[in-house]
């Protein structure tokens, strides 16, 4: 915020990752995997601040006789679980010849194999009581590739 000159820390923020990852090649063939660990996103970024400054706001207008609801901001962690990914995929190439002018190259792809739920942002919804909804990162995920190049 410059207007304030406050700084917020951004909710992509992930200090501490590891990741490993190889792949082997042999004659039309790659094979290829990587898995990933790392600390979870930023829980307090600048859209849940200024989300509850609209909360706080939301509150003190209500009627002094008016029952408070629990506050849903009330025991939020500062980062999210850690995330974990283990990712595959193997692929074959038809080369390119003299007699053929064009080469070809088919692969699957296994991303999150171990189908973890990680959890990468929340969003909060003043529905009826006030809340979090949670988003997910895509759980397993197979993907099929076909290339040709002329």
């Amino acid at each position: 915020d410059t207007a304030q000159n406050i700084e917020y820390e951004s909710k992509y923020v992930q200090p501490h990752a590891f990741g490993v990852g190889g792949s082997f090649i042999k004659n039309n063939w790659k094979v290829s995997g990587s898995f990933k660990v790392s600390s979870g996103l930023n829980a307090q970024s600048i859209d849940i601040i200024y989300v509850e400054g609209i909360y706080e706001k939301a509150m003190a207008k209500r009627p002094p006789n008016a029952p408070k609801p629990p506050n849903p901001f009330d025991g939020r962690p500062e980062r999210y679980d850690p995330v974990q990914t283990l990712d595959i995929s193997c692929s074959y190439i038809i080369p390119k010849t003299d007699d053929r002018n064009w080469q070809a190259t088919f692969g699957l792809s296994l991303l999150n194999v171990l189908n973890k739920k990680n959890l990468v942002d929340q969003v909060f919804r003043n529905s009826t009581p006030p809340g979090f909804t949670d988003r997910h990162s895509i759980g397993f995920a197979p993907n099929l590739m076909v290339m040709f190049e002329f």
